[in-house]
């Protein structure tokens, strides 16, 4: 009896080994399976902004989104099952804005350092920056993306001078990590990784919540806005992934608002891409 478990034991390693290897040989069949979640995600969104069309403030910038579905379903269905070999850092930042408060301010302080340091330490093939949809992000452009952004926006914020717009651009660059990289190093390639008309909707959720008095009001568009905002992490990654195959290139890395770490985790992990986790900002000790 023993040789005969033996022999069990045997078999049961060479059909453990093939299985394996067949997976191995295999990657994208769990792949495929997440793009499809993906897929199914992509067209309940398209029935959501659907739903928002009507709206009158929200409606034509859910409009934009909703003509746009198509082409997001197709950038996942390219690129998701060509993450095999890639490395992708995704560095969590603590944003800067004009006239944050003294907390928040700190926050920023102790983080956008960093987030310059870890690009020095990588010096990644290509860097994805969230808020910027330019193809190269450049401070030069930068002006330019907030005089788009006041044209935009006119109807609900004042416009920005010019002298003001130059002003926002020196801020900017005096703390902002990835613009004081790109200032160091010209050669980098920098590139936005949001989707124009998905960015310009979530930020209009943005300026929604912050103007908002009504608490339900405020409730509603928050939960638009955070499904607004998973939609744009699948994006952000594709868009990285696409550009890093487009040179030829394996290592990449991606900075965003910490708010988005767990979504880009999930995604990550379903897609199986090699990615790790920088956070540079302070945790909140309550949570």
């Amino acid at each position: 009896m023993k040789p005969q478990k033996n022999f069990r034991a045997s078999r049961f390693l060479v059909l453990f080994v093939v299985f394996s290897l067949a997976c191995a040989s295999n990657p994208s069949r769990s792949t495929d399976q997440y793009i499809q979640k993906y897929k199914k995600e992509f067209e309940n969104d398209r029935q959501y902004f659907h739903s928002l069309s009507s709206q009158p403030v929200m409606g034509p910038y859910a409009r934009r989104v909703e003509g746009s579905i198509d082409d997001y379903i197709r950038l996942i269905a390219e690129t998701f099952p060509k993450v095999q070999s890639l490395h992708i850092h995704f560095i969590m930042m603590t944003h800067y804005n004009s006239g944050l408060n003294d907390e928040v301010l700190k926050k920023v302080q102790e983080s956008q350092p960093q987030v310059k340091a870890l690009l020095e330490e990588l010096h990644p093939d290509v860097v994805g920056y969230e808020g910027q949809y330019a193809s190269d992000v450049t401070i030069d452009g930068l002006a330019e993306k907030f005089r788009e952004m006041d044209k935009e926006y006119s109807a609900f914020l004042r416009q920005e001078t010019e002298e003001e717009i130059q002003r926002l651009v020196a801020e900017n660059l005096k703390i902002d990590g990835v613009l004081q990289y790109r200032r160091d190093h010209p050669e980098a390639r920098i590139m936005g990784i949001e989707d124009k008309n998905l960015y310009y909707f979530h930020n209009l959720c943005s300026i929604y919540i912050r103007g908002a008095k009504d608490p339900e009001t405020v409730k509603a568009v928050y939960e638009i806005f955070m499904r607004t905002q998973r939609t744009r992490d699948k994006i952000v990654i594709a868009k990285v992934v696409q550009e890093l195959r487009r040179l030829n290139k394996k290592d990449g890395a991606i900075v965003m608002g910490a708010g988005h770490e767990q979504d880009l985790r999930e995604i990550s992990s379903d897609i199986g891409l090699d990615s790790i986790f920088h956070e540079t900002f302070i945790k909140d000790p309550k949570k």
